[in-house]
């Protein structure tokens, strides 16, 4: 869906645009809950992460934060999804940020006080994705 849509979001459209050092791409909260096909989701990531490194773009994945099992897809079902970025990663042999190596769960992330919602994180939680991104950059820099 993100690579064939033409929203005005769609990252394949505005790479020439916006001409960046680097990108991160984090595709990974809404889809296993729309569902997005697998398949399909993994090769529109293949689309988008060879797009940019054909741009001649520094490329990094990220897994997005956990949702709700009890109100959006079981464990097993989002950890496909997490799987399809690892693998895409690697096919492409760029980095990956895994947020649930911060968030760990959603339970936990909740009981923390870092969701908003079932699905997205609030303005706790975003800086701490923002803060994870920061680190890798400081870390590779």
């Amino acid at each position: 869906q993100w690579v064939l849509g033409s929203q005005f979001y769609n990252p394949i459209k505005c790479i020439d645009e916006i001409a960046p050092d680097a990108v991160f791409v984090d595709l990974c909260i809404n889809d296993p809950n729309a569902p997005t096909d697998l398949a399909t989701y993994r090769a529109s990531l293949v689309t988008i992460g060879q797009t940019i490194l054909d741009a001649s773009i520094d490329l990094i994945f990220s897994v997005g934060v956990p949702s709700d099992p009890a109100t959006r897809p079981a464990y097993s079902i989002q950890n496909q999804y997490r799987s399809a970025v690892y693998s895409v990663a690697q096919q492409l042999d760029v980095p990956l940020i895994d947020e649930r190596t911060k968030f760990v769960s959603y339970e936990v992330a909740n009981s923390n006080g870092w969701m908003m919602d079932d699905i997205h994180p609030n303005n706790v939680g975003y800086p701490i994705r923002a803060n994870l991104r920061r680190d890798f950059i400081r870390a590779v820099a």
